[in-house]
């Protein structure tokens, strides 16, 4: 059952006690779980910072040609069959 406590005087005295009650269960509940014992400490993984821009001769360098609607160098062109090579070979042996 959900209860939504709007202050006192809002319903049945005898109903009253129950929510409040009820309302800091959950309050301690809540603080038991989000700072109880062996709770460890939440460090974010430093952020990497990325180049730039993706290198030519590689599959993300082709990708920025194709993101920059330039025509991909050889290298790239190169770099993309490879990788689609590889993608299908890994495909038909799963």
């Amino acid at each position: 059952m959900s209860y939504q406590y709007k202050g006192p005087g809002t319903i049945a005295a005898e109903e009253e006690a129950h929510v409040i009650a009820k309302f800091e269960y959950f309050r301690k509940a809540e603080e038991v779980i989000n700072a109880g014992p062996g709770v460890v400490e939440y460090h974010p993984a430093p952020i990497r910072k990325r180049e730039a821009s993706a290198k030519c001769g590689t599959h993300s360098g082709y990708q920025a040609h194709i993101i920059g609607k330039t025509t991909p160098c050889r290298e790239c062109l190169d770099a993309r069959a490879i990788y689609q090579r590889e993608y299908r070979a890994g495909k038909r042996a799963a």
